[in-house]
């Protein structure tokens, strides 16, 4: 049976930041206690690998409080795989990242919702790699937006990519004071120049399409996810699902099912994924494009 092409490894649902959009915040019930062991990760890599994954995205809560990041990445590179680490760069310095370099880490995105010097710190030790191919994600709150412009600049100085995110918080949530939608009408505008300067800068002019439609209240999502059944995602606590939002299509676990039965649930999975009602502004930073695409082949397989 084979894998999707891309697998998001979900080290660890822990994290010190506490960032109020993160969705371990916004619904705490997806934290787990524990995480899987290292051999039991390398395991499922060999097996994925074997089955046609081709790119392993290691992420959390924080993947750094992983005791077997460095094995892991190594690992997923032996495999042939490309290893991209998904992290706040909390605690990471220099030789800690150059180690993760050394074992073969393909790319490395900081994901930031401030930049003060702790902050700026962390982006300065990310700008040190070269083979592992650094890059930004700023989110972009109603708290921080007015530290746009410095985020842009910076990353331009450094010569490194920078992805602008907008952070999606539910309506009714107790930190839907942060939603960016919330922010004065004259903030709210210099921050869609902002969005519109940097988006033709990096050519990202439909992504900045659904932002603007997002933030104006209009409605943003396409008729389809192109994600469906091209990546599937490893928890914490050994569940493979078909992506982060929805943990009742959970196709089973690790620990006590086999990955070939595994896949072949994740592939009767396709058709509904496809045409999900669950995406929206939630997912607004996983629609890197514009897509005016026609309606997939629903009779084709993963």
């Amino acid at each position: 049976m084979r894998a999707p092409p891309t697998a998001f490894l979900v080290l660890s649902t822990r994290c010190d930041q506490g960032c109020g959009f993160c969705y371990y915040q916004l619904d705490p019930q997806r934290e787990h206690a524990r995480s899987l062991a290292g051999a039991q990760l390398l395991r499922s890599l060999d097996q994925l690998a074997e089955r046609g994954l081709q790119a392993v995205f290691l992420t959390g809560g924080e993947p750094l409080q992983h005791p077997d990041l460095d094995a892991i990445v190594a690992h997923t590179t032996a495999l042939g795989l490309s290893a991209i680490l998904l992290t706040s760069g909390a605690g990471m310095d220099t030789d800690r990242a150059l180690a993760l370099e050394e074992a073969g880490l393909q790319a490395l995105v900081l994901s930031l919702s401030a930049f003060g010097p702790e902050q700026r710190r962390r982006f300065a030790v990310a700008a040190t790699l070269r083979s592992a191919r650094p890059s930004l994600t700023f989110v972009i709150t109603a708290a921080n937006a007015a530290a746009v412009p410095l985020v842009r600049a910076t990353a331009r100085s450094a010569e490194l990519p920078l992805l602008l995110q907008l952070a999606w918080i539910p309506d009714d949530h107790p930190a839907a004071q942060l939603d960016p939608r919330q922010l004065p009408a004259r903030k709210g505008a210099a921050l869609t120049r902002e969005l519109q300067a940097w988006s033709t800068e990096v050519g990202l002019q439909g992504y900045r399409a659904l932002q603007t439609a997002w933030l104006e209240g209009r409605p943003t999502r396409p008729s389809w996810c192109e994600l469906g059944g091209q990546a599937l995602v490893l928890d914490a606590d050994g569940s493979v699902l078909p992506c982060f939002h929805r943990r009742d299509l959970a196709c089973g676990n690790v620990e006590s099912d086999q990955w070939d039965g595994i896949l072949e649930r994740l592939s009767a999975l396709v058709p509904t994924l496809w045409t999900a009602p669950c995406y929206g502004g939630h997912c607004l930073s996983l629609h890197l494009e514009q897509r005016s695409l026609e309606e997939p082949d629903l009779s084709k397989n993963v």
